[in-house]
């Protein structure tokens, strides 16, 4: 097969000051269907073989360490740029192209989008897909004229006619050295230099632009695009990403140490059903995993024989006496703390107070505090500990039942484990943190939850609150008490972590969710503790 020369330059060195809500990354970062938007357009739109340039700013740390792990096996170079200009991608195009060598095609795309590229032509082309007349304004706009699909005009945006088509952010050019003497041309004399400046230069120079219409092409480059196009998900935290980039689950984590602990909890819990994870600086991946969620497929039979391989292998290994720990407070109080700064946000944003919350009825239960003042009747709950090496995060959404013959032969992998549990332990904790987060995820099915969402029926003083759950789930329960009960487990301890965890959740995610979960659970906690 006969070797491309092409070259693809991606400028991703963009501030994404138009992202509101969506900064968490770089906007070449955020998800779209599954992968980074920057994934869709190195792995999709341009063959393997092509060699990649990525620009990126150089107060980027997290482009280079996504594209390492989504890429294992391509050599993507980049460069690091400080552009004296933003807002004028010309020079991080030309910072890209002062020292490069290269002699066949170029290819420049900015990366707020995704598109399919048709057959190419061997000429100099800008990319244009259909017109939007509501969204003219967001494009640079070029005129097309004759059978062979000249440019014959560049319009800025808010100046377009009918003839305009919008230019969806990629061209190609035949030679590093046209494009090259067009950008410095066109920086040269000016401090504000786009996309629209270089192709009215070229055009002066009597360079002939070719518009190859785009057929599949979404942009995603503001606020409003994205969350109509996106459609992300009120479920994600603000703080994580998720990413399914071809075999390979990709997760973002805010804080590098966070993301360095899954890794390492990854090498140290003592079961085998945890995937092994590589880790490259805010980010962590791990093979895709081909099954279906713990909701849809485990059997009773199957989560039986889970709680027993987590008895066995996790639960009863004695960690905490064989690596000599000690805690200078209880594993409780951390919970607990946890718990205070995420209601505590949630509280002040709606200006409660126990005396605001006299009288209101939430699922059948007369409610009279908020949750900061029922933490102070936890801290004087009597329960149960039990040390352990523990997942963290141990819910039917996070087990991945593999496809088997038999239902003997149910697989189970673990996975999105917590980094961190119990102040500064990475791998230990307390196993009733484990069993309250189970039991947790048998009373809701989290897995339609996201989907979903929380049904709330407000009738002023009297609120009911729903989530998602089946006649399964009732029966798995059964299967968990008796287990529990077993093996000794207190369930009042389980009852009193589940009622915990769904509070901290409140402080998790967005929408309809934080409201849902923060009542739900107090009122839970107000029977529990019979206030």
């Amino acid at each position: 097969m006969k070797k491309h020369n092409d070259l693809l330059i991606v400028l991703a060195a963009g501030m994404g000051t138009r992202m509101g809500r969506f900064n968490q990354v770089p906007k070449h970062l955020l998800p779209y269907s599954g992968k980074a938007v920057i994934s869709h357009i190195i792995g999709d739109s341009f063959p393997s073989h092509t060699r990649v340039l990525v620009v990126v700013s150089r107060t980027d740390e997290l482009t280079e360490s996504y594209l390492q792990l989504a890429f294992p096996d391509r050599d993507i170079e980049f460069v690091a740029t400080n552009n004296p200009h933003p807002g004028n991608p010309l020079f991080d195009l030309q910072a890209a192209l002062k020292d490069l060598r290269h002699t066949g095609p170029v290819y420049v795309t900015v990366a707020d989008g995704v598109y399919t590229l048709p057959k190419t032509l061997n000429a100099n082309c800008v990319f244009v897909g259909e017109r939007d007349v509501e969204l003219d304004h967001h494009y640079t706009m070029v005129d097309v004229f004759g059978d062979d699909k000249f440019v014959s005009a560049v319009r800025e945006k808010r100046a377009v006619s009918n003839k305009s088509v919008p230019w969806i952010g990629v061209a190609r050019f035949n030679s590093k050295a046209i494009l090259a003497r067009a950008v410095n041309g066109v920086t040269a004399d000016s401090t504000v230099c786009t996309f629209a400046d270089l192709f009215k230069f070229m055009l002066k120079e009597e360079t002939h632009l070719h518009a190859v219409h785009t057929p599949h092409w979404v942009d995603l480059g503001d606020e409003k695009l994205y969350k109509e196009r996106a459609r992300p998900s009120d479920w994600e935290k603000p703080d994580r990403l998720t990413y399914f980039d071809g075999l390979t689950v990709i997760k973002y984590f805010a804080d590098k140490t966070d993301a360095h602990n899954f890794w390492l909890k990854s090498t140290k819990l003592p079961v085998s059903s945890i995937p092994f994870t590589t880790h490259a600086g805010h980010f962590t991946s791990y093979k895709y995993i081909d099954g279906t969620s713990a909701y849809e497929n485990l059997s009773c039979r199957g989560l039986k024989n889970l709680l027993d391989n987590m008895q066995a292998q996790m639960w009863s290994t004695g960690a905490f006496h064989m690596e000599g720990k000690t805690l200078d407070r209880n594993n409780w109080s951390w919970v607990l703390e946890k718990l205070q700064y995420r209601v505590e946000a949630f509280e002040g944003q709606y200006d409660l107070s126990g005396d605001g919350l006299t009288g209101i009825i939430v699922n059948g239960v007369v409610i009279s505090k908020t949750w900061t003042e029922l933490i102070e009747n936890f801290k004087k709950f009597n329960h149960k500990f039990s040390l352990e090496y523990i997942h963290g995060d141990l819910t039917l959404d996070n087990m991945v039942v593999c496809p088997y013959i038999h239902p003997d032969d149910e697989e189970v992998t673990l996975i999105d484990w917590r980094p961190k549990t119990c102040f500064d332990e990475i791998s230990l904790g307390d196993v009733y943190y484990d069993l309250g987060k189970l039991y947790l995820s048998l009373q809701i099915d989290l897995h339609e939850l996201k989907t979903l969402g929380p049904t709330i029926v407000d009738h002023r003083e009297v609120v009911e609150i729903g989530f998602p759950t089946n006649s399964r789930l009732e029966l798995m329960r059964t299967v968990f008490k008796n287990w529990c009960k077993l093996n000794q487990y207190d369930t009042r301890t389980i009852e009193a972590y589940s009622v915990l965890h769904m509070a901290a959740m409140t402080g998790c995610h967005q929408g309809a969710f934080p409201r849902a979960f923060y009542f739900a659970s107090l009122a839970k906690a107000h029977a529990l503790l019979k206030i």
